[in-house]
């Protein structure tokens, strides 16, 4: 375990013997077709036999095959996303049920609302996603930082009115507070990490936690109606989850991409 803690990039814990129940791919974050993690997106997702596919970033309570038109019309050499995305497509466009790993947002920030303030919750949500973001590509300029941020608050307040924010307000804090992130530098990506340094770690921390809880319970339950399930998550929450994992499943073997 020590050294999967250390690892950087992509790679897959595979559940179950000679005929594997779960094939969880534990990804370093990327929107490149090229990069080691859409290599193991492809190859997990080619696998013999594969009947679902749990992806992040789609709620649960969307069900089986949200958007299905959607994700079939995509093109795979056109392509521009993240690695979730990009497992959804595959999965839709090859016959294999998929269906979102995310618990609500409503129902996370209940929880969170618990311990933090909103305010706190609202910067710990924009410093999450700036720094996906500047993982996922970068930002151009202060004008492409602010129009994202605007992008963001629509998104998340459309989810949950809680999260309604200037985005003025929220582009100035930010830039005040850190500086513009138009590279991709450790401080950058590392910030909105649950384990990192920042006085906001401790809310998404918590938020990760609740999330880790809500897919552990579901792959449990897929894994249950499915013969062979496949995971596409942050490699975060496969090490969070690799203990109860392994105690459902048995114990795990490593798949190491080039």
């Amino acid at each position: 375990m020590g050294n999967l803690q250390e690892r950087r990039g992509t790679y897959a814990a595979v559940f179950g013997g000679e005929a594997p129940r779960l094939r969880f791919l534990a990804t370093r974050h990327s929107g490149d077709l090229d990069s080691q993690t859409f290599r193991g997106v492809r190859e997990i997702l080619a696998t013999s036999g594969l009947r679902s596919v749990v992806v992040e970033g789609i709620d649960t309570s969307l069900g089986i095959n949200p958007n299905l038109s959607r994700y079939r019309s995509m093109s795979a050499t056109n392509f521009r996303g993240g690695e979730a995305t990009y497992a959804t497509m595959l999965a839709a466009q090859s016959g294999v049920d998929y269906i979102g790993g995310e618990i609500g947002i409503v129902e996370i920030n209940r929880k969170l609302a618990k311990s933090f303030s909103v305010e706190e919750i609202r910067r710990a949500y924009l410093v999450r996603e700036v720094s996906s973001r500047a993982n996922v590509r970068g930002f151009q300029d202060e004008a492409d930082f602010r129009k994202f941020v605007i992008a963001m608050i629509e998104h998340f307040g459309s989810l949950d009115e809680s999260l309604v924010w200037s985005s003025e307000t929220a582009s100035d804090w930010y830039i005040s507070t850190y500086g513009l992130p138009l590279s991709r530098e450790v401080s950058v990506l590392q910030r909105g990490s649950p384990c990192g340094q920042d006085k906001y770690a401790p809310v998404i921390l918590e938020m990760t936690n609740v999330r880790n809880r809500h897919l552990l319970a579901l792959i449990e339950r897929t894994a249950s109606r499915a013969p062979s399930l496949a995971v596409v998550y942050g490699s975060g929450h496969l090490r969070a989850l690799l203990a109860p994992l392994e105690k459902t499943f048995g114990a795990a073997r490593f798949q190491f991409f080039a």
